[in-house]
């Protein structure tokens, strides 16, 4: 007789090390899952089969990116201080406190990298691994000017008026029946696995799934959190990489993660030992990188400087400081041509810079945030269905009633790795995939489940 579903932890894909707030017997909704539904199909492949792809160089380059922010932000939670000038080489922790080398190090992890080496170490690993060819010294040149300007935009030690306390910390938070305000429970398709249960797929057998009810929980990774030095109040900080910032940092304003992260801090920082006496969460601070990059000052053929705002259109205050200085350069020009450079370099904090490095500050008021709990909710049992459905063996004609295609990844900007499968709508292409890990729940406690409170029902303040 299989054992009795009594969970003493749940685990979601890249969530194994807990989430503040999620109890043991719950099914996880990610942001990511909520993107992918945007096509039904795209969900079905990604979650409801769990098929995996590789990504492509963009995806990848914001997680090389991010993983350097993040040991920068540890940096400045262990530190509260500028970054040393070798900071791009040298761990700035490890050489803050004089240290050879520390396996311990929360920056470095004992390899003494600098911010930008964790990056290139990164972007290296990954193409030995994956399948997308990029040229790795321009990669990692592209990736040295994007930490470098965002340090050199934003300084040293940007966050004067808080202190990060917090970094890739995951919370969790129930999802809630508009009408009602209760938890939103519903049938969940399982099957018995090593060491517990997993969501069934459709190659399980129909007669080792079992179906069980479960409570729906939202679960959200905030890239760091800040809190005020004298109020108390809590940030969400998050960074993202794009090839417009500006146009990206507009758009967060129809963005569902941020008024779903802030949630999740309001609901989760009552499980942190460090910030659960913080009173609110008043915000948000978005950092957004340009993947392009920065040029330094175009010289013309001459020796001189061109004076074209079109071609010095990439060119922050940064790069024109060390061009403004040098004497021998300023010699080739007349008065009026330096003057003319002098201006470019004047107009390139408001113009150039803010438009390679963007920080968007903002909060959402209650109706906002009650917006996205209803959106949330419908989701949810959207899902519930769709899982169910997942876990059967569907013919072409109920898999395109179950799961319809809807083709955004023909929308500019859009793309997806399972076109092959949507043109063929063969099961037999599936090989060509490889399966990734499910939503899990493990009977028994260990290392990775230690982080999560597991507590009986979570109340939730909203």
């Amino acid at each position: 007789m299989p054992e009795p579903f009594n969970p003493a932890a749940t685990l979601a894909p890249r969530y194994e090390g807990g989430a503040l707030g999620l109890p043991a017997r719950a099914l996880p909704i990610t942001n990511s899952e909520r993107r992918d539904a945007w096509c039904a199909r795209r969900w079905h492949y990604s979650h409801g089969l769990s098929l995996r792809t590789s990504g492509n160089a963009a995806m990848a380059r914001g997680r090389w990116t991010h993983e350097a922010l993040e040991a920068l932000f540890r940096y400045f939670a262990a530190s509260d201080s500028a970054v040393p000038s070798t900071w791009a080489d040298d761990c700035p922790l490890c050489t803050l406190r004089g240290d050879d080398a520390n396996d311990d190090c929360e920056v470095c992890g004992g390899t003494r990298s600098g911010i930008v080496q964790i990056a290139i170490a990164a972007m290296l690993e990954d193409t030995q691994q994956t399948s997308f060819d990029v040229n790795v010294e321009d990669e990692a040149a592209r990736l040295e000017a994007m930490l470098v300007g965002y340090v050199e935009r934003w300084g040293a030690f940007p966050l004067d008026r808080w202190r990060v306390v917090d970094v890739e910390r995951a919370f969790a938070a129930p999802v809630l029946s508009p009408t009602s305000g209760k938890v939103y429970r519903s049938r969940v398709p399982i099957v018995d696995c090593e060491n517990g249960w997993r969501l069934a797929r459709a190659d399980d057998s129909a007669s080792e799934i079992e179906h069980v009810w479960m409570p729906f929980y939202q679960l959200g990774r905030l890239d760091a959190v800040l809190r005020h030095r004298d109020s108390g109040d809590l940030l969400v900080h998050e960074f993202k990489t794009s090839a417009s910032p500006t146009s990206y940092a507009r758009d967060l304003h129809l963005d569902t993660q941020i008024p779903g992260y802030m949630r999740l801090l309001a609901h989760g920082k009552q499980f942190s030992t460090t910030y659960a006496d913080a009173e609110r969460v008043v915000g948000y601070q978005y950092d957004v990188l340009g993947s392009k990059g920065w040029t330094r000052p175009v010289a013309l053929k001459s020796g001189k400087l061109s004076s074209s705002a079109r071609t010095q259109a990439n060119v922050p205050s940064w790069a024109w400081r060390d061009a403004l200085l040098d004497e021998s350069l300023r010699a080739k020009h007349t008065d009026s041509e330096w003057e003319a450079i002098e201006a470019l370099a004047h107009d390139s904090e408001l113009v150039v810079d803010s438009k390679l490095y963007c920080r968007e500050f903002g909060t959402f008021d209650a109706a906002s945030l009650r917006r996205f709990e209803i959106e949330l909710y419908a989701d949810a049992t959207r899902f519930a269905a769709m899982r169910r459905a997942a876990a059967q063996k569907l013919d072409d004609d109920e898999l395109a009633v179950r799961f319809p295609r809807t083709p955004v990844c023909r929308i500019k900007g859009h793309g997806c790795d399972f076109v092959s499968l949507c043109l063929s709508d063969s099961s037999d292409a599936h090989g060509n995939f490889a399966a990734r890990d499910a939503v899990r729940w493990v009977a028994h406690t260990s290392d990775d489940t230690l982080n999560t409170p597991n507590p009986s029902e979570i109340s939730c303040p909203f």
